[in-house]
């Protein structure tokens, strides 16, 4: 690849960056935006930036994206204080990362009205003299998100190495991510996400998914696995991790179900790991997450491996249907055959009452039967089992039991 001097001094900039993430801060950077002056909004300039937007006309909500900066020449525009105000609405509503209001076409100096908005909204509002061509600085600009695009696919490419190559070969790709600018952060996590359909057929669909995952996630690795799943490592130094994931998933479900082509059918996440040496068994862990969200008693799209109960991490590891059918026979066997034969309930009722705790009230409730009906049914459970159910150690058997029984036969536990 040949690159202009531009881009060879884009790189070094790159380089010497500390965000994975190219940021507002970061383009202070470039020599063609070194003399704008920041007016307002200070607490948005750790914002990603994605691309760019030259905004030549009023309604510029259906064209602008999110993480986009905005050059503002006032060309095109009315620029009365009603209609600036609801240009700001429109950048707030589609979280633009900075407006550069250039000076010398319509403006003459930074509206005041925006000023005070752009405080309000953290986002980075700046004064840019109008002293070289507006293609300059977007050339200059393009140049480095792309420089910056291709440092983070040659990470991804490394990160999915790291998972899927040899164990031998991780100190390797350690030190790789670490030259590319990407290191681990405080807590990280594995993701795996399932989607109703996402193939290599449609680019425009994927480029939409993966521009949705960057927005939602300011540190993310990410790549297509087979047909309908992505992986992806979040690296976050936030310390209560778990609930700004569930935020960041909501948000990007919520994005991907607005625009009506894209449904995530489940995520599995795995527990915080430090090291890469983890991240291979924390696939695992985030893939059996994923599984599990198939059996488990949940409408949750999202589903943490720690939120996971001990015994479904080891039946999930030994995944051996045909030991689970023989253990859970051990004590069950009477009520299973009998229920066979005479198509009756008693596993089903035993089950709820040992999950409720034999209160006679809320089972009766649950099977919608008379408590005279529970009470004969429970005579019979106990007459088969020829077992005390009083018994601490029957109750912990017979629960083990009937969590198989309800796996391997219902798909819920």
């Amino acid at each position: 690849m040949k690159y202009s001097y531009s881009s060879i001094n884009i790189f070094i900039i790159l380089e010497g960056m500390d965000a994975m993430q190219l940021q507002v801060k970061d383009l202070k950077r470039l020599s063609k935006l070194s003399n704008c002056k920041l007016i307002a909004g200070k607490e948005g300039l750790s914002k990603d930036v994605r691309w760019f937007f030259v905004c030549f006309f009023d309604d510029v909500e259906q064209w602008i994206y999110e993480k986009e900066v905005v050059f503002l020449p006032g060309v095109g525009i009315n620029t009365n204080t009603k209609n600036l105000l609801n240009l700001m609405e429109q950048f707030r509503r589609k979280n633009v990362s900075a407006i550069y209001i250039i000076i010398g076409y319509q403006f003459y100096e930074v509206p005041e009205v925006l000023v005070g908005l752009a405080d309000k909204y953290d986002i980075p509002l700046f004064e840019m003299p109008n002293v070289v061509p507006l293609v300059e600085i977007t050339k200059e600009l393009s140049e480095m998100i792309l420089l910056n695009q291709s440092r983070k696919i040659k990470a991804e490419n490394t990160f999915k190495d790291a998972l899927f190559g040899h164990s031998s070969d991780i100190q390797w790709h350690m030190q790789n991510l670490k030259l590319l600018g990407y290191e681990l952060c405080r807590n990280n996590y594995i993701m795996k996400i399932q989607f109703e359909d996402y193939t290599n057929s449609d680019e425009s669909k994927n480029g939409f998914i993966d521009a949705a995952l960057n927005a939602c996630f300011h540190n993310l690795l990410s790549f297509q696995y087979e047909h309908n799943y992505v992986i992806g490592m979040i690296m976050t130094e936030q310390t209560d991790a778990a609930e700004y994931l569930r935020q960041c998933f909501l948000r990007l479900i919520s994005m991907l179900h607005g625009d009506g082509r894209h449904h995530i059918l489940s995520i599995g996440v795995s527990e915080s790991f430090q090291t890469l040496c983890e991240a291979k068994q924390c696939l695992h862990h985030a893939s059996q997450a994923l599984k599990s969200m198939s059996y488990a008693n949940t409408d949750e799209v999202v589903f943490f491996y720690e939120d996971m109960s001990s015994i479904f991490k080891i039946m999930q590891e030994l995944d051996d249907n045909r030991l689970f059918e023989a253990c859970c026979r051990h004590m069950l066997e009477p009520l299973i055959m009998y229920d066979k034969e005479h198509g009756t309930e008693y596993v089903n009722t035993l089950s709820v009452y040992m999950m409720e705790y034999g209160s006679s009230q809320r089972v009766t409730q649950i099977l919608n039967i008379h408590r005279n009906t529970l009470l004969y049914r429970m005579s019979k459970i106990k007459e088969m089992l020829k077992y005390d159910l009083g018994d601490p150690a029957v109750k912990f058997e017979l629960q083990i039991e009937l969590y198989l029984y309800r796996y391997i036969n219902t798909g819920r536990v």
